[in-house]
C-alpha cells in the first residue's frame, strides 16, 4: 500500500505543473485586452496562492507572492500600454516560485534521527536533536541543542531541498549579524555561529526562554511591562539604527526573551540602509498583520513603518489581539482605527496610538524619541490630569485621521474606476467608428456622449460621497449612472438602455451593467409591474435604490446584473434603437397590382 504522505505530494505536484502551464499560457495564450489580460493573471495568481498555502508550511512563502509589481496590477496602476510587460515579469517569477515549491516536494527532508552533530565555522562542535523542534521561524526549522561545553543552543535549519528563497533569507541573517557586533544590552538576537553542511545550512543562536507570543498567549500584560518590553525594543530598534539596518518584520513571534531581556530577532528579510546594493531586495516581505499603510501603496521599507509594527505589537500586548487581524488588510491598515481598553495608562495610550498614526509622519521620528517617551517619569497630579487630556484628543485625533484616510482611499479608488470607465468607453466608440464613417465621440468628468447617423448616445456619470463614519468601503460604490439614446427619428424620447455601477471588489474596480426587470415605482413582488424588457433607470432613483438595497439587485428578482461586455451594451443599444426604423414590409400582390 502506498504511503498517503507520498501520494498527497505527488497530486500537488500534478497540480502545480498544471499552474504552471496556465501561467504559461496567460502570456502566450494571445489575450490582447489589458483588462481581461490583468483579470486572467488575477485569478491565476490566487490559485497559485491558495496551492502553495496548502503545501507550503511557511506563510512567508506566500507573502513572498506579493511583490511591488503584483501590488500594482492588484490596484490597477499599470497603465494600459505597460500591461503586457508586466504580466508577463509577474507570470515568470511565480513560475519560478512554482518550480521551487516542487522541487522541495520531489524532494524529501533527510530521515529524522534523534541527534545530528556538526561542526560550526568557528570550529565548535555542535549537536542538536531533530525531534525537539522549537517550531517554526520566518523560513526553516528550529531545533533545541547544545555546544561542546553543554551550554544550550537553538540551531535553525534550512535545507538545500528548501525553495530558494528561504537560502536567501538564511544568507542575508548572516550578513545582518556579521554587521551588528554584539554590544551589552543591545537587545538583539546574535547569531553565535553557522554551518554550511552537505545538506543544510545551519545557524547557531542563544535558546530562547519565551517568545513575545507566548507571553501574550499566557494572559493579559500590565501596563507596566508593556512599558518596559517596549523600552527593551526601541533599545534594540536604536542598535539596528546605529548600523543602519531596518529590521521589516518586528512581530510577538520575532521578540525573543534570552537571559531575562527581551530581543529583537530573525533577521533574514532585514536591509541594510546604508549600502547601496545588497544581495537581495526583498520587497514586499514582512507579515500582513504588520505592514504599514504605506507598504500596501508599494512603498520602501523604512524606520517607520518598522515602529508602525512595533505600534501593532504593542496593541496586541494591551489586549491580546492584533489590531488589523483581516481578513482584509489592506483594508484595515489604511482605515480602522482600533481602540484601546480606556482603563490603559493615558500615557502609553498616547505612544501606541502615535506608532499607529496612517501617516508615517505622525510617528515617533526615531527608536531613541520613542524610547524617551517611554521613559517619562516623576510627573506631578496637574501633569497627570494634563496627560490624560492628550490621552482624550490623541483618541480623537487618531478616529479623524483614520476617517480621512477613508475619505483619501475612497478617492483614490473612484479615481481608479474613473480610468477603467473611460478606457472602457474608448473600446466601445472604437467600435462604432470602425463600422460607422462619421461617428463621434465625446466626454468630460460627468458625461460621454457618442453620436452615429444621428443617434445620440449618452452615458452620464456620477460620483458618491465619501463613506460615513464607520461604514466599510470593501465593497463601495465609487461611480454609477445611466446609459440612454435619442433616435434621430424622436428626438423628444429618451431611452433608458442600463445602468452603470462600478464598485470596489477583490482590490480592484469592478465595472457592472444593471437592467430591472420591475417597474422602479412598484414593489418587486408585484407582478404586473414587470417591465416588457429589462431596462434602466433614472441616475437619481438608480442611486437610492443602491444604497437601500446594499447593491443587492439581482435577490427577488429585481434586476439583471452582469459583467460590462462593449459588445453586450452595443447589442442592447441596437436593440432599443431597432424600433424606431422598421420599415412596412409591401403587400404581397404588390408586384402583380402594378404590372397591371
Amino acid at each position: 500500500m502506498e504511503n498517503p504522505e507520498r501520494i498527497a505530494a505527488v497530486q500537488n505536484i500534478d497540480q502545480l505543473k498544471q499552474l504552471r502551464i496556465d501561467g504559461q499560457n496567460i502570456i502566450g495564450g494571445g489575450v490582447n485586452a489589458p483588462d481581461a489580460l490583468r483579470h486572467r493573471y488575477l485569478q491565476w495568481h490566487d490559485s497559485v496562492e491558495r496551492l502553495v498555502a496548502h503545501v507550503s508550511t511557511d506563510s512567508a512563502e506566500v507573502v513572498n507572492l506579493h511583490t511591488p509589481r503584483h501590488r500594482s496590477l492588484v490596484a490597477g496602476a499599470v497603465t494600459v500600454d505597460q500591461m503586457y510587460r508586466e504580466v508577463s515579469a509577474e507570470v515568470n517569477f511565480v513560475i519560478r516560485a512554482i518550480d521551487d515549491a516542487s522541487q522541495r516536494l520531489l524532494t524529501p527532508e533527510p530521515s529524522a534521527m534523534q541527534e545530528r552533530e556538526f561542526i560550526g565555522d568557528s570550529g565548535t562542535t555542535y549537536r542538536y536533536d531533530t525531534m525537539s523542534s522549537l517550531g517554526e521561524g520566518g523560513y526553516g526549522k528550529v531545533f533545541s541543542g547544545y555546544d561542546s561545553s553543554g551550554n544550550p543552543i537553538a540551531v535553525k535549519v534550512v535545507h538545500l531541498s528548501s525553495r530558494t528563497g528561504d537560502r536567501r533569507l538564511a544568507q542575508r541573517e548572516l550578513e545582518i549579524s556579521r554587521q551588528l557586533k554584539k554590544q551589552p544590552n543591545d537587545h538583539l538576537v546574535h547569531l553565535l555561529d553557522a554551518a554550511d553542511t552537505d545538506d543544510a545550512l545551519l545557524l547557531v543562536m542563544p535558546k530562547a526562554e519565551s517568545s513575545l507570543a507566548e507571553r501574550i498567549g499566557a494572559g493579559p500584560i500590565p501596563d507596566d511591562e508593556v512599558r518596559d518590553i517596549l523600552v527593551q525594543l526601541a533599545r534594540g530598534m536604536v542598535s539596528l539604527s546605529k548600523v543602519g539596518v531596518i529590521h521589516r518584520d518586528i512581530k510577538p513571534r520575532n521578540v525573543l526573551l534570552i537571559a531575562g531581556q527581551w530581543c529583537l530577532s530573525d533577521f533574514g528579510i532585514s536591509r541594510n540602509t546604508l549600502q547601496s546594493t545588497a544581495t537581495y531586495t526583498w520587497h514586499g516581505t514582512g507579515t500582513l498583520e504588520y505592514r504599514a499603510p504605506e507598504l500596501w501603496r508599494g512603498d520602501s521599507e523604512t524606520v517607520a513603518t518598522d515602529l508602525y509594527a512595533l505600534g501593532c505589537v504593542a496593541f496586541e500586548m494591551i489586549t491580546g489581539s492584533p489590531p488589523f487581524p483581516g481578513p482584509d488588510f489592506r483594508e484595515q491598515h489604511f482605515m480602522k482605527a482600533p481602540v484601546l481598553p480606556y482603563s490603559c495608562d493615558s500615557g502609553l495610550v498616547s505612544i501606541v496610538l502615535s506608532l499607529l498614526a496612517k501617516d508615517a509622519a505622525g510617528r515617533p521620528e526615531d527608536p531613541r524619541q520613542l524610547q524617551e517617551q517611554l521613559q517619562v517619569k516623576g510627573l506631578s497630579a496637574g501633569q497627570h490630569a494634563l496627560r490624560d487630556l492628550l490621552a482624550r484628543m490623541d483618541r480623537k485625533d487618531f478616529e479623524i485621521e483614520s476617517q480621512n484616510a477613508a475619505t483619501r482611499e475612497h478617492f483614490e479608488r473612484q479615481r481608479q474606476a474613473k480610468v477603467r470607465l473611460m478606457a472602457f468607453w474608448q473600446i466601445l466608440v472604437g467600435k462604432f467608428v470602425d463600422l460607422v464613417p462619421g461617428a463621434t465621440a465625446e466626454n468630460d468628468s460627468d458625461q460621454c456622449l457618442l453620436v452615429f447617423r444621428g443617434n445620440r448616445v449618452t452615458l452620464e456619470i456620477k460620483t458618491t460621497n465619501s463613506p460615513s463614519p464607520g461604514r466599510s468601503v470593501a465593497h463601495d460604490l465609487l461611480l454609477f449612472g445611466t446609459l440612454t439614446a435619442i433616435p434621430r427619428s424622436s428626438q423628444r424620447t429618451v431611452l433608458e438602455i442600463c445602468n452603470v455601477q462600478l464598485v470596489w471588489q477583490d482590490s480592484q474596480p469592478r465595472m457592472q451593467l444593471v437592467r430591472f426587470i420591475v417597474d422602479e415605482r412598484a414593489v418587486p413582488e408585484n407582478d404586473s409591474a414587470r417591465t416588457a424588457a429589462p431596462k434602466g433607470v433614472e441616475w437619481s432613483l438608480f442611486h437610492d435604490m443602491w444604497m437601500a438595497r446594499g447593491g443587492n439587485f439581482s435577490s427577488n428578482d429585481l434586476a439583471i446584473v452582469e459583467e460590462a461586455n462593449e459588445d453586450a451594451v452595443i447589442s442592447m443599444i441596437t436593440a432599443a434603437l431597432n424600433p424606431f426604423f422598421e420599415t412596412k414590409a409591401p403587400p404581397e400582390n404588390a408586384d402583380h397590382d402594378a404590372e397591371r
